[in-house]
């Protein structure tokens, strides 16, 4: 997973997940998602990959998720495409009928996804800042306390996590992950710094949130959420300040986060945090039927029992 985690590490920056992340997620991933994970290999070097997959989140029939990447040097060789087609045959086994997948926002992925019949869906913005150099700290409501997440302890981050997730903006019905599988992905994701993640807890309960992965000098919001009820009081601008400070100090100098183009108040919480642009990504989707797809001969590696 060296090689893979390098590959992500250079075409998506602000996807922040180590080798040992990238370990963790294979081994986690549920067994409904029916996974294949392959790789493209030139002269023995890892050049590319594809992570082909059932939504696991969603309750949409025939749903899936595509990750394609390849090395920018190795593109027009025809490996992006032995890769997808090697998982559109996957995807055919499971009788999936819409795939989803998100791409940077550049002329050769999107020129990719349009030549296989992939409809322009989403826009995502990735943002970066100095955690060196923040706003002043906003005042502490009263009735509420800060606590890093162990502290809180799991059932109350659950608690807070299941009552947030289902405003994230998506064009699909999500259902929110069964408590057992959210603590072997995400809670012991050896990336998820515990310590550094900061809620607020009031009237007996984590009311708001946010929590950070972290890959040596880089970090990335898990994710940032108030609970329903305790939105416009501040809360997220409030614990984003002291997770940033608490990842500052740790050493991270590279920060990033991600906002859909339609979550107009985490946009404003982050520009007010000093966030600016750093990138942005499309998704596409395909509804299958729509194209047909040759498969070249390129070596490619299945990895999804390792």
């Amino acid at each position: 997973m060296k090689d893979v985690a390098a590959i992500q590490r250079l075409l998506y920056p602000p996807w922040v997940k180590s080798e040992a992340g990238w370990r963790h997620s294979m081994a986690t991933i549920p067994a409904r998602a029916r996974d294949r994970f392959v790789v493209a290999c030139v002269d023995d070097e890892v050049i590319g990959f594809a992570w082909a997959l059932l939504n696991y989140h969603s309750e949409e029939e025939g749903s899936a998720t595509l990750r394609l990447n390849v090395l920018p040097a190795f593109r027009g060789r025809g490996i992006g495409s032995a890769l997808y087609a090697d998982a559109m045959r996957h995807f055919e086994t499971l009788s999936v009928s819409v795939i989803r997948s998100w791409v940077p926002d550049e002329p050769a992925s999107n020129r990719f996804a349009e030549r296989h019949g992939f409809e322009r869906r989403r826009e995502m913005r990735y943002s970066t800042l100095d955690p060196s150099d923040l706003p002043p700290m906003p005042e502490i409501p009263e009735g509420v306390t800060l606590s890093d997440l162990d502290t809180a302890g799991i059932d109350a981050v659950y608690d807070w996590d299941a009552s947030c997730m289902f405003d994230e903006p998506r064009d699909f019905e999500a259902e929110m992950t069964p408590k057992d599988e959210w603590v072997a992905m995400y809670w012991n994701d050896p990336d998820n710094r515990r310590d550094l993640g900061v809620v607020a807890i009031a009237d007996g309960m984590v009311v708001a949130g946010t929590g950070v992965d972290v890959d040596g000098t880089r970090s990335t919001s898990g994710f940032t959420g108030v609970r329903p009820g305790y939105r416009g009081r501040g809360l997220a601008k409030l614990v984003k300040s002291v997770s940033l400070r608490r990842v500052a100090a740790a050493g991270v100098t590279h920060v990033y986060t991600s906002n859909d183009e339609a979550n107009a108040p985490m946009l404003a919480v982050n520009e007010w945090l000093g966030y600016r642009p750093a990138s942005t990504q499309i998704q596409w989707r395909l509804t299958v039927g729509s194209s047909r797809n040759t498969s070249p001969p390129i070596s490619i590696g299945d990895m999804s029992k390792t």
